[in-house]
């Protein structure tokens, strides 16, 4: 029998190991997991995973279009005349930037140009870039492993390759940080 964990940090009101075997009755019904067939499968109220959803209609609405504003937020870009004064494809950045302070659970967004002003929102950012370069070093990490299973050189040869560049980004933000 699998043994199933919650990552670091995440919380929940179902059990890791419940829930990795619900999800897993899943994949076998389905051979694949959708979200849409995992709450499907929550929906009833003696249901295992139930109480790992918002069921309030209400609530579960705003915290949507909150996820929806994030989304929003994220995907605004700014086009500066002075980087597309030449010919060639059209530059852009980000409009917004998100940061977080020590202790916060959601945190926040910031223009570039507050960003690069304040030198304590600047380290905010920064925290935050590695973190987010972290997490994806743990995807490519599990991917390492799943490689390593599989036998595949040719693969494993490549993902070894991305986690050193991971790595290297990684060190290079914590020694600017």
């Amino acid at each position: 029998m699998q043994q199933y964990i919650y990552r670091a940090g995440f919380h929940c009101k179902v059990p890791a190991q419940v829930a990795g075997e619900e999800i897993e009755k899943i994949r076998k019904k389905y051979a694949n997991i959708k979200t849409v067939d995992v709450v499907d499968a929550a929906r009833p109220k003696k249901a295992p995973l139930h109480p790992a959803f918002n069921w309030d209609d209400a609530n579960a609405a705003e915290l949507y279009r909150l996820f929806q504003a994030r989304v929003l937020i994220r995907k605004i870009r700014v086009i500066s005349p002075e980087d597309n004064a030449g010919p060639g494809p059209v530059i852009h950045k980000p409009a917004f930037i998100h940061v977080r302070r020590d202790g916060e659970k959601t945190g926040y967004y910031q223009t570039p140009d507050v960003i690069v002003a304040h030198l304590d929102e600047f380290q905010l950012a920064m925290s935050e870039a590695i973190q987010k370069l972290t997490s994806a070093k743990q995807a490519v990490d599990e991917l390492e492993m799943i490689a390593k299973k599989a036998d595949s050189k040719e693969r494993l040869a490549m993902i070894i390759i991305a986690c050193r560049a991971l790595e290297t980004a990684n060190g290079a933000l914590r020694m600017v940080h």
